[in-house]
């Protein structure tokens, strides 16, 4: 069950970048602009997750979304309050760093 669970995720993170017109890839929900650029984002046995110690909503939802991906990929992927790849933050006013994204 995880080995096809991993490689659903795999196939689902991988796809996109063999898709003849990049413009069109599937993203929900689809960003205002996007710039196809060279290379990939790879989480591995390193890759943490960043939240906020003093923001419990944004750590429950990173959790939730951490657990399902420990779940699919084995890797340990775990909560820190310090600088990371992945960063979860709920704040309206936030700067968004050039790789980052919007919901």
């Amino acid at each position: 069950m995880r080995t096809l669970a991993t490689l659903c995720l795999f196939v689902a993170l991988v796809a996109p970048s063999f898709a003849q017109d990049r413009a069109q890839v599937s993203v929900v929900p689809r960003p205002a602009f996007m710039t196809p650029l060279e290379g990939a984002f790879v989480i591995d046995s390193t890759t943490t997750v960043r939240v906020r110690s003093d923001d419990p909503e944004a750590g429950r939802i990173a959790e939730a979304w951490a657990a399902r991906l420990r779940l699919a990929s084995g890797l340990p992927l775990p909560l820190v309050d310090a600088p990371s790849q992945l960063v979860f933050a709920l704040d309206a006013e936030a700067a968004i760093e050039s790789e980052g994204y919007e919901l």
